[in-house]
This record gives structure tokens, sequence and C-alpha cells, in this order.
């Protein structure tokens, strides 16, 4: 090495500890063993302390997470007893509606040969010879109850009068006066 080089550093090693010597270990800017380890237990107690605030937080809003799953498994609970109880009286009112099917099928079978029976006792008062006994106006009667379409309306009504006019007995057509014998 050159004199030089020794004497540069020879003055960097005699600046240092003049200056350790003036100002003393602590101002030099250097840390010392206890000033790194207050330093030290300083971060760790704000470490902690943001650690515990932050850990009561999470709690707080895990506990209303909670709470509030908590109050949605009683709602979901409520609406699952709601609907179960709407498709038990679903099935109920199908059940009644079958039930009145049943009945309303039975109905028009005795309706249907209801309409037989008095076509047929039409048919007969028609042509026995009670209906050429009849008065004209019990044979316009028995007309216009035999009339089964809306739209012959005017034309029984005319045949009607016609046959009671005429003293006719009328026929199940409605529309040509039975004449007596």
């Amino acid at each position: 090495p050159s004199s030089i080089s020794v004497v540069v550093f020879g003055a960097a090693v005699g600046g240092l500890g003049l200056a350790i010597y003036t100002f003393g270990w602590e101002r030099v800017g250097w840390v010392s063993g206890s000033q790194l380890k207050a330093g030290l237990e300083g971060v760790r107690a704000s470490v902690e302390a943001m650690l515990a605030r932050l850990r009561e937080e999470l709690l707080a809003q895990l506990e209303t997470v909670h709470e509030k799953l908590r109050e949605l498994t009683d709602s979901l609970g409520k609406v699952g007893e709601d609907v179960a109880e709407v498709k038990k009286d679903v099935k109920a009112v199908g059940e009644n509606v079958n039930a009145l099917n049943r009945r309303m099928s039975v109905v028009d079978k005795l309706s249907k040969k209801a309409a037989d029976g008095v076509e047929l006792l039409l048919s007969v008062v028609a042509t026995s010879p009670i209906a050429s006994q009849a008065s004209p106006a019990t044979a316009a009667k028995l007309s216009a109850f035999a009339r089964t379409d809306a739209a012959k309306d005017q034309g029984d009504a005319d045949a009607a009068s016609s046959a009671a006019s005429s003293g006719g007995k009328p026929t199940l057509d409605h529309r040509q006066p039975v004449q007596a014998n």
C-alpha cells in the first residue's frame, strides 16, 4: 500500500475516534444496544396494540355476521314452514276441486237422465190422445216448454199462437200444429 493510503486511513480512524471521544457514542449517529432494545420494545408494543385493536374489531364484525346469519337462518326456516303450509293448502284445494268434479260428474249424469226423461214425457204427451183433448192454452204452454233452441223463440211463440187460435195441438218440432181428428 502506498503511504498516502495509510495516511488517509489513519486520518479517518483518528477522526472517528475523536468524534466518539468528543460527542459520545450515542451522538455520533450510531445506536447503542440499549437504544435499539428500547426502540424495538416501542415498536413491539405499538404492533401488539394495533393487533389487539384489529382483533377486537374483527371479532365484533364476525359476531355481527354470525348474528345476521342466525337471523337469516331463522327467516329461511319460517319461509320453509310457510311454503310447506301453502303446499298443504294447495293440495287440499286440489283435493276439494277433484271431489267437486266427481260430484259434478254425477250431477251431470243425473241432469242428462232427467232431460232425457222430460223429452220422453213430452213425446208421450204430444202423441197421446190426452194432447188432443187439452185446451189451446195448455197446448201453447206445452209447446213453449218443449223449446230447445233460443233461436226458435219467435217461431215457437208464433206456432203456439197459431195452434191455440186454430184449435190444433203442437208436435215436438214446434213448427206445425197437430190437427185434431
